[in-house]
């Protein structure tokens, strides 16, 4: 019995064989000839294989050089968190296996008071991540697991400085921050997914809506929007 057996991908770049000499950078030609075209950034995290744009763009392909076997293994590592608690994953091979140990936990204290610093003080906030920037999207348990973040406090107090000093930081933007800072397109692409999220309460309970308002007039597209789309909610 004969079959027809299919060419399989290489599964990763590290797997390809190496060439014997150096290679000549000359020999990767962009496929449409023109040499002078601006480069486009790829992301070649968790793929198996190569993207597709990379095999529109070069028209030829020379294997790696021996020498450059240890810049294509430390392709594959990832660090995750910039800073003194960072972290180094193995990707894709290690399948997300941790190469450095985990830092401590953040310290309760700080985590209380940042958060609670987070509601109206800015300069306190602004010391507390020169100190620790990891405390960004630290979240506190304030009981019976309502949990806030420092974006959540500033969101439902209306406090666009510290949240959006926050967000600068890299604090995770969800629907209630988005709806205080006036970003109508945001919400509306959440609740055109989760129409239920009209009705969402942030920490303390505090409604979806009441951070809309707190947004003051930068935000009154989006009071108008859940406004509309609260009636739509109801009926479904």
């Amino acid at each position: 019995m004969v079959r027809r057996v299919r060419t399989e991908p290489a599964r990763c770049f590290a797997e390809l064989p190496l060439a014997t000499g150096t290679v000549p950078a000359p020999r990767v030609v962009p496929g449409n000839g023109d040499v002078d075209e601006a480069l486009q950034e790829v992301s070649l995290r968790l793929r198996r294989v190569p993207p597709l744009v990379l095999e529109l763009l070069v028209r030829s392909e020379e294997l790696a050089g021996g020498n450059q076997l240890e810049a294509t293994v430390e392709s594959h590592c990832v660090i995750i968190n910039e800073g003194p608690a960072r972290r180094r994953y193995d990707w894709p091979r290690g399948k997300g296996r941790v190469l450095d140990e985990k830092p401590p936990r953040l310290d309760s204290a700080k985590v209380e008071a940042f958060v609670s610093k987070s509601h109206g003080d800015l300069e306190a906030v602004q010391g507390f991540l020169a100190d620790e920037p990891e405390l960004v999207n630290a979240a506190w348990d304030w009981g019976g697991g309502d949990w806030e973040t420092g974006l959540g406090a500033a969101a439902h107090m209306g406090r666009r400085d510290i949240a959006e000093f926050l967000v600068g930081r890299g604090a995770r933007i969800d629907i209630f921050a988005a709806a205080m800072l006036g970003q109508t397109a945001v919400v509306r692409s959440l609740l055109d997914a989760f129409p239920e999220f009209v009705d969402a309460r942030g920490p303390h309970g505090i409604p979806l809506r009441v951070h809309a308002e707190k947004g003051g007039d930068q935000a009154k597209e989006v009071l108008a929007l859940l406004e509309e789309r609260s009636g739509v909610a109801t009926t479904r």
